[in-house]
Protein backbone atom coordinates (compact mmCIF):
# COMPACT_ATOMS: atom_id res chain seq x y z
CA UNK A 1 0.00 0.00 0.00
CA UNK A 2 2.69 2.26 0.87
CA UNK A 3 4.31 1.92 -2.91
CA UNK A 4 1.32 1.65 -4.63
CA UNK A 5 -2.15 2.64 -3.35
CA UNK A 6 -3.71 -0.62 -3.60
CA UNK A 7 -4.58 -3.14 -0.82
CA UNK A 8 -3.44 -6.73 -1.63
CA UNK A 9 -3.71 -9.88 -0.34
CA UNK A 10 -0.65 -12.33 -0.55
CA UNK A 11 -1.53 -15.36 -2.71
CA UNK A 12 2.24 -16.98 -2.26
CA UNK A 13 5.46 -16.37 -2.30
CA UNK A 14 6.83 -16.83 -5.85
CA UNK A 15 10.92 -16.26 -4.51
CA UNK A 16 12.88 -15.30 -2.02
CA UNK A 17 16.83 -14.06 -3.38
CA UNK A 18 19.52 -13.70 -0.52
CA UNK A 19 22.04 -10.95 -1.12
CA UNK A 20 25.70 -12.05 -1.99
CA UNK A 21 27.05 -9.45 0.73
CA UNK A 22 25.75 -7.89 4.13
CA UNK A 23 25.67 -4.66 2.31
CA UNK A 24 21.94 -5.41 1.01
CA UNK A 25 19.26 -7.66 2.41
CA UNK A 26 16.77 -10.58 1.74
CA UNK A 27 14.68 -9.91 -1.07
CA UNK A 28 11.05 -11.85 -1.64
CA UNK A 29 8.66 -11.76 -4.83
CA UNK A 30 5.20 -12.26 -4.09
CA UNK A 31 2.18 -12.95 -5.82
CA UNK A 32 -0.88 -10.29 -4.63
CA UNK A 33 -4.49 -9.83 -5.56
CA UNK A 34 -5.55 -6.12 -5.56
CA UNK A 35 -8.41 -6.20 -3.78
CA UNK A 36 -8.95 -2.00 -3.09
CA UNK A 37 -6.80 1.32 -2.83
CA UNK A 38 -6.13 3.61 -5.85
CA UNK A 39 -2.89 3.09 -8.02
CA UNK A 40 -1.13 5.80 -7.04
CA UNK A 41 2.73 6.62 -6.86
CA UNK A 42 4.29 8.08 -4.29
CA UNK A 43 7.89 8.98 -2.16
CA UNK A 44 9.39 5.85 -3.05
CA UNK A 45 7.82 5.61 -6.69
CA UNK A 46 8.50 7.72 -9.74
CA UNK A 47 6.07 5.89 -12.10
CA UNK A 48 3.67 2.82 -11.37
CA UNK A 49 1.63 0.63 -13.91
CA UNK A 50 0.18 -2.73 -14.75
CA UNK A 51 1.74 -4.66 -17.62
CA UNK A 52 1.75 -7.90 -18.99
CA UNK A 53 5.22 -9.71 -18.74
CA UNK A 54 6.03 -9.80 -22.48
CA UNK A 55 5.77 -5.80 -22.34
CA UNK A 56 6.86 -5.74 -19.01
CA UNK A 57 9.86 -2.33 -19.12
CA UNK A 58 13.40 -2.88 -18.55
CA UNK A 59 13.98 -3.10 -14.74
CA UNK A 60 16.90 -0.18 -13.69
CA UNK A 61 19.54 -3.15 -12.17
CA UNK A 62 20.90 -6.22 -14.23
CA UNK A 63 19.34 -8.47 -10.89
CA UNK A 64 16.04 -7.27 -11.04
CA UNK A 65 16.42 -8.56 -14.73
CA UNK A 66 17.54 -11.82 -13.57
CA UNK A 67 15.19 -12.06 -10.74
CA UNK A 68 12.50 -12.32 -12.77
CA UNK A 69 13.56 -14.54 -14.86
CA UNK A 70 14.20 -16.93 -12.20
CA UNK A 71 10.76 -16.35 -10.81
CA UNK A 72 9.16 -17.11 -14.13
CA UNK A 73 11.15 -20.43 -14.63
CA UNK A 74 10.02 -21.63 -11.11
CA UNK A 75 6.37 -20.53 -11.12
Amino acid sequence: YEETGLKVSVKKLLALFTPLNRLANDTYLFECEAHGGQLSSGNETKEIGFFFIESFPQPSFLIHQQWLKETRQTA
